[in-house]
């Protein structure tokens, strides 16, 4: 069986109403390692059943609009509204759906998931707990159901979405352009609804930091502070490169994944993921702040200018 699986079953829309709800009108189930998340009580039949009714348009349009922050951007209770990104629920739109959390670790996904009750669609979800999976299989899954709706508005002959636009804009992307929206992913960013000016910010502050420490920072920069705070680390990096340093000692980390002739694209992974090792960090540790990245990496705060901390701002709270 599958670690994870959705699956869906178009269904008679009765009343709804808008043409993108009506045709994509149906019963969802999901399941993760053996438990299903979708099981309710409905509290109406006093009954408990193993899926929902929904239409499946706002919950692709969701999947597809934080597509790149859902599977790069990591846990941190600096970015606002970061459970808007990552929680299923955010999509409901007024129907019933989980609380089921995408926690990503840059490469691969914890899922989070807990009981709720809907007291407006009088259901309770039942299901609680959590399951690490990888990142590919997480992506399979989420890209199958955005690919079904869209071909169901295409039967039900409800063209010129903004969810189509969407998701063409995602599969068409050549490589650079994935390289530069995994990085706004990172930063919690849609890289679609981004300005040119905030765009080249991206575009230069990765291009001043080395590839081994460039996901890393993405992950712990505070966007509106982007490229200071890259020029900031570029600066500590020469300083240490400049002097014996702990940051020399992960040199060899580095030499071994370009060692390793992995396409330039994984070199970076690998080297992050070794790093995090050495430094006894599992993946769904969180590196909150500049300042914390810097301890990471090797660098002293004796000798070395401090780098700014992002500036704290509240986590929504969570459904």
């Amino acid at each position: 069986m599958n670690d994870f699986a959705i699956e869906h079953e178009w269904a008679d829309p009765c009343g709804a109403r808008g043409p993108e709800l009506r045709a994509t009108w149906a019963r969802l189930r999901i399941d993760i390692a053996r438990q299903t998340i979708t099981e309710v009580h409905d509290l109406d039949s006093r009954s408990i059943r193993s899926s929902v009714y929904l239409p499946l348009y706002p919950l692709a349009e969701w999947i597809a609009m934080n597509w790149w922050p859902l599977f790069y951007e990591v846990p941190n209770p600096l970015r606002r509204q970061y459970s808007r990104r990552h929680n299923l629920a955010a999509a409901s739109e007024g129907f019933a759906l989980p609380c089921l959390e995408f926690r990503s670790d840059g490469y691969d996904l914890e899922l989070v998931w807990s009981q709720v009750s809907r007291r407006g669609q009088r259901v309770k979800f039942l299901s609680h707990g959590r399951h690490y999976l990888r990142g590919g299989l997480v992506r399979r899954e989420l890209a199958k159901l955005v690919r079904a709706v869209l071909a169901r508005l295409e039967d039900q002959e409800v063209h010129d979405t903004d969810l189509a636009a969407d998701w063409l804009a995602i599969e068409r992307a050549d490589e650079s352009e994935k390289i530069f929206c995994r990085l706004a992913g990172r930063l919690g960013v849609d890289p679609y609804s981004l300005s040119d000016l905030e765009a080249e910010q991206i575009i230069a502050s990765a291009q001043l930091l080395q590839e081994a420490v460039r996901d890393e920072f993405f992950s712990t920069a505070d966007f509106s502070q982007l490229k200071a705070q890259a020029v900031q680390l570029k600066a500590l990096i020469q300083d240490a490169s400049a002097r014996e340093s702990p940051f020399g000692s992960t040199r060899g980390l580095l030499d071994e994944a370009l060692a390793a002739k992995r396409p330039s694209t994984s070199q970076g992974y690998e080297w992050a993921r070794a790093l995090r090792s050495r430094r006894n960090l599992r993946p769904a540790d969180i590196i909150g702040s500049m300042e914390e990245l810097g301890g990471v990496l090797g660098f002293s705060r004796n000798g070395s200018r401090p780098l700014d901390k992002p500036r704290a701002c509240p986590l929504e709270s969570r459904r």
